[in-house]
């Protein structure tokens, strides 16, 4: 039972002592080194994100769209065929759409960052949902009771969405997904935040703690006879 237990003190050392890093993406040419144009499908991104879009999303249906980075605003949606508007369009014939962003790491939900352009509560009615590493899905619009105090107007159109405002305070779960959809207005993102650490695989972690473990009770070799 005493070993049990030293274990169980080994693993929750390692997991507290895991580095933490602040990672953030501008989505504009200057932010990602590129130029403004059509990016294909799917975008992988400092090994951070992998970036995807949906056009023409229904109840029960949607298409594969095209991603777009304009050189100052950000990332937008357009058809499979690199045509219509360029940003993520709630209105025209494209209607709906959506840009979707996976971690490739391990991300404290609580700790994501989303950045916003041409964002306008009059005209806009953006969904963000949050995808957890555990499956279940959480999504925000203006009517959630945060969300007024998780943004923050930047000026010049840009605008940032803080997830842990919007989670409430004490929220610990981590997030494998964000993704961003309007069905009115048009937006872009421009910028994606996230503290990410990287986690061992449990097979590893398992290894780890039981070496420690073995090493901290075999006798001392200078231990006098």
């Amino acid at each position: 039972m005493k070993s049990v237990k030293t274990l169980a003190v080994i693993l929750a050392i390692y997991v507290f002592a895991l580095p933490l890093q602040a990672t953030t993406i501008v989505f504009t040419s200057d932010g990602v080194n590129l130029s403004e144009g059509n990016y294909g499908t799917s975008m992988l991104i400092d090994n951070f994100i992998q970036v995807s879009a949906l056009t023409k999303i229904t109840l029960v249906d949607s298409q594969t769209g095209t991603i777009y980075l304009d050189s100052d605003k950000g990332l937008g949606v357009q058809t499979s065929t690199a045509r219509g508007s360029e940003g993520i369009s709630g209105g025209g014939r494209d209607q709906d759409e959506a840009l979707i962003f996976d971690f490739m790491q391990t991300v404290a939900a609580s700790s994501i960052v989303l950045g916003l352009y041409d964002y306008n509560p009059n005209d806009d009615d953006t969904v963000l949902t949050l995808t957890l590493n555990n499956s279940s899905e959480l999504s925000f619009t203006k009517s959630h009771q945060n969300w007024n105090s998780a943004i923050t107007y930047l000026g010049g159109e840009k605008t940032t969405i803080n997830f842990g405002v919007l989670l409430g305070e004490g929220f610990g779960g981590s997030a494998a997904r964000v993704s961003v959809m309007e069905p009115t207005g048009h937006v872009y993102v421009n910028l994606l935040g996230a503290t990410t650490s990287t986690i061992p695989e449990p097979a590893t972690m398992l290894l780890l703690c039981m070496g420690t473990l073995f090493l901290s009770k075999k006798p001392s070799l200078n231990r006098k006879l």
